[in-house]
């Protein structure tokens, strides 16, 4: 189960790393190139292959519930251009797992060929400063801590939207209506009546300081919940929140975002809030020009259950890969979390990267929370007598042997801290995986 996408992860690293000392390879020739020269020159079609190797040693902490697959995914692409300001761009989508066990399958690793983008844009102004596009399509917010497609996911996410976008040359404002597509393994995704977001992001671009403040609402619409004591009802959270980034020199570079959260789930109210901020310092003119960086991240727990409050932040619908962890047994929610790392380019096509994390409950009386926003470890009823979930060594690469083409390998290992041996099977998790993506 798990030596097959180990194997992978060391040819991956192998064949990075032995290119260090090889001559440029010979540039890879898209199978679409001659159709596209056939084509009118307002019609282009292009696509993407990945297959990636995984696997894990237990799923969700419980003992012999380790696996290794593959997970492969084929996407194709339509771009019809009829005129400089009208676009129509569509994308199909299948992706596969062969090899995991059943109980291991869900919506985020299979997808039997569907429709993943189909909308429609319109321009105006010059740079196209003023954009409109409506239908299916990516939403990928700021940070994508909020809102993002989750690309790394086999199926990722695709939202049916509306999106007015506004720019000059020091502001840009996007306002926009969507419903996440709910995909299923052997069917087209829907969407849910009802389930709706809504939001403003604001970006303030100062070029001369190099800082970028961008403030942001959003609403989050939800008729089908159930309260903490179980009244079935509606939701409407609004997430108010603002992100500040700023690069003040050739070597220091730094991000603060905070968001806090109204509203109410049925006849409960909800008041919660998180954030988080980075510091970075890259030594440019060094060897490999190295880059060791810091990290801390909040996100509130509910405090007390069945007290009319909803404490526990809802991180909404988040690009989530990598920010807590690659082993992706983390969320933001309930979380504090501390993350030290070091980032260098061994050559310009090269990039490795080692990440060091700690993480705690932030409340003892609520659990531990997936990538996928999910409890997946519940706290007693008294409150957990410790908090430490683990910690998480992480080690990833990537190669970009030519712009087309991209190999990258990766393992990250969580070990189990008290919270999670006092509460579930005390089981930690590796997780390797290797990668390879030929865009054509």
């Amino acid at each position: 189960m798990f030596a097959r996408p180990l194997a992978v992860f060391v040819c991956g690293w192998a064949l990075a790393t032995a290119g260090w000392a090889q001559a440029p390879a010979p540039r890879v020739v898209s199978p679409l190139h001659g159709v596209n020269r056939a084509l009118p020159g307002w019609l282009h079609v292009s696509g993407e292959i990945r297959d990636r190797v995984e696997g894990r040693t237990t799923f969700n902490f419980a003992p012999g519930t380790g696996d290794g697959y593959d997970l492969t995914r084929l996407r194709l692409n339509l771009a019809v251009t009829p005129a400089p300001w009208l676009n129509f761009f569509f994308q199909a989508q299948d992706a596969q797992a062969p090899g995991i066990e059943t109980r291991h399958l869900n919506a985020s690793l299979k997808e039997d060929f569907d429709l993943r983008q189909a909308y429609v844009e319109l321009a105006a102004g010059p740079a196209r400063r003023v954009r409109f596009r409506v239908g299916r399509q990516e939403l990928n917010i700021g940070s994508q801590r909020l809102i993002g497609s989750s690309d790394w996911g086999n199926t990722a996410r695709s939202f049916n939207a509306a999106q007015l976008t506004v720019a000059s040359k020091r502001a840009q404002v996007e306002v926009f209506a969507a419903s996440v597509i709910n995909t299923h393994p052997t069917s087209f995704g829907t969407v849910q009546a009802g389930v709706n977001l809504y939001g403003v992001y604001g970006s303030l671009h100062d070029a001369k300081r190099r800082t970028s403040i961008e403030p942001y609402v959003f609403w989050n619409t939800n008729p089908h919940v159930v309260s903490e004591e179980g009244v079935r009802g509606h939701k409407n959270l609004v997430t108010l929140g603002v992100r500040w980034t700023g690069n003040w020199s050739n070597h220091f570079d730094s991000a603060v975002e905070v968001a806090d959260q109204t509203g109410s789930l049925s006849n409960d109210s909800i008041d919660a809030w998180a954030g988080y901020g980075i510091g970075g310092y890259t030594f440019a003119a060094a060897p490999l020009e190295p880059r060791f960086s810091a990290e801390y991240d909040y996100a509130s727990g509910d405090q007390r259950r069945g007290d009319g409050r909803i404490g526990t932040f809802d991180q909404l619908y988040p690009s989530n890969h990598a920010p807590y962890g690659i082993a992706d047994q983390v969320g933001w929610r309930n979380l504090r979390a501390l993350r030290l790392g070091t980032n260098f380019t061994p050559q310009p096509k090269i990039k490795a990267n080692f990440d060091y994390n700690w993480f705690w409950l932030a409340s003892r009386f609520d659990g531990l929370y997936s990538s996928g926003g999910v409890q997946i470890v519940s706290a007693p009823t008294s409150g957990a007598a410790h908090t430490g979930i683990g910690q998480e060594a992480d080690v990833v690469m990537t190669y970009a042997v030519r712009p087309e083409l991209s190999l990258g390998a990766g393992v990250g290992s969580l070990f189990a801290g008290p919270f999670l041996k006092e509460n579930s099977t005390g089981h930690g998790t590796v997780y390797p995986y290797a990668f390879a993506t030929y865009r054509f």
